[in-house]
């Protein structure tokens, strides 16, 4: 499932963030794997913390559930996925613990 996070994860980002300057970044320590995607939205009208929601559409209206299933994976596995919005960009972190809970 953790992998289906991910899978889910990359494709949500993918549709919700331009290809031009999108930037990736992993980072492990000790207790816990983050990997994180930012760049500039690909659509104006965007409200971010929506895209985690069950009941979010695209802008041409169709249902696009990717990162709210791999928040929801991810969460169950202890772990995390947000995003933030600086100005005209926006980071999504994905970050699960390493080791048992």
């Amino acid at each position: 499932r953790i992998r289906e996070a991910f899978r889910l994860f990359f494709e949500g980002a993918a549709k919700l963030l331009k290809p031009e300057g999108r930037r990736f970044q992993c980072e492990a320590t000790a207790s816990e794997f983050s990997a994180s995607l930012s760049g500039r939205l690909a659509g104006d009208n965007l409200e971010v913390p929506k895209v985690f929601k069950f009941y979010y559409t695209d802008p041409q209206g169709n249902p696009e559930l990717s990162l709210a299933a791999s928040r929801l994976i991810v969460e169950t596995y202890g772990g995390w996925l947000n995003a933030t919005e600086e100005s005209d960009k926006v980071s999504l972190r994905l970050s699960l613990p390493l080791g048992e809970e």
